[in-house]
């Protein structure tokens, strides 16, 4: 907890006054996220609108997340129909190129309740608040572990009503995803 010192001598000795400032110090840490997700969505659209190609605006949305929203990765991967493959073709926190963690494959029993493969399959956000601890991303636990990654938020991609791809945030910060 977080506590407010207030001390004052006495002729007696010493008056100590504590105050409790917990809730206080909670509510700013999530008005400076709020506030962060904000800049990012502002600037995200921005790009949207000012982006004429595919790829530039994928690598603009990763640059603008790492940039405005303070985050570790931000990584967009492709859905590949066929064989069930997410690819990445942007990032910004690691390189696309030597890409270190196993392709997620929603079709693979192992990536099948990812958070990722679930973002995909439910057609919804999905989070993860401690990446060191859930079991949704163990098959890639040895890698995660070596990075600054704690949690995490998948946010589908869709084109015509349909799900294409993924947003992943994954920020160095435990619960960071707690609020809705």
């Amino acid at each position: 907890g977080w506590f407010n010192l207030s001390i004052q001598p006495l002729p007696e000795g010493v008056l100590i006054l504590s105050y409790d400032i917990s809730k206080r110090k909670k509510a700013e840490v999530h008005l400076a996220q709020m506030k962060r997700l904000f800049a990012t969505l502002s600037q995200v659209n921005q790009a949207i609108v000012r982006t004429r190609e595919k790829q530039d605006l994928f690598q603009s949305i990763c640059d603008i997340g790492v940039k405005y929203g303070d985050f570790s990765l931000v990584w967009i991967g492709m859905l590949d129909e066929k064989t069930g493959d997410i690819r990445p073709v942007a990032a910004n926190g690691l390189d696309i190129k030597n890409w270190p963690f196993e392709i997620i494959n929603i079709r693979k029993p192992t990536f099948v309740n990812h958070i990722v493969s679930a973002s995909i399959l439910n057609s919804k956000v999905s989070t993860s608040q401690d990446l060191h601890e859930d079991e949704r991303v163990k098959a890639n636990r040895d890698k995660v572990l070596k990075f600054p990654f704690r949690s995490s938020a998948s946010v589908p991609i869709s084109r015509n009503k349909k799900i294409v791809g993924i947003v992943n945030f994954i920020s160095g910060e435990p619960g960071f995803f707690k609020s809705q």
